[in-house]
């Protein structure tokens, strides 16, 4: 086998996580756009306006907390990666490095 390919390739855990929670993201509207249609499929005299509606409100608001869950675990990885890349070592700032 070629020599390049003999390590493994592993990411971080937090990159890993960050990576699959914005794949998660993405997958929502889709997800809401099943959850809203089903109701379509329902089918028997017993399926009333009322009973749909009531099957519609604790989806939209179980999506609603989803996705605030999801973007502010978002955003708090942007704010980790950007306080490890602020936390970089390259020395002070307030020195000339011409000196």
């Amino acid at each position: 086998m070629n020599g390049d390919h003999d390590t493994a390739f592993y990411t971080e855990r937090r990159t890993y996580r960050r990576r699959r929670m914005a794949d998660a993201a993405t997958f929502v509207p889709f997800l809401g756009g099943a959850l809203f249609l089903l109701p379509v499929i329902w089918t028997g005299p017993a399926v009333l306006t009322s009973s749909v509606m009531i099957y519609l409100f604790p989806v939209w608001a179980g999506l609603s907390v989803l996705s605030v869950v999801l973007s502010r675990d978002l955003a708090r990885g942007d704010a980790d990666e950007a306080d490890a890349s602020d936390a970089s070592p390259q020395g002070p700032a307030d020195e000339d490095p011409q000196e």
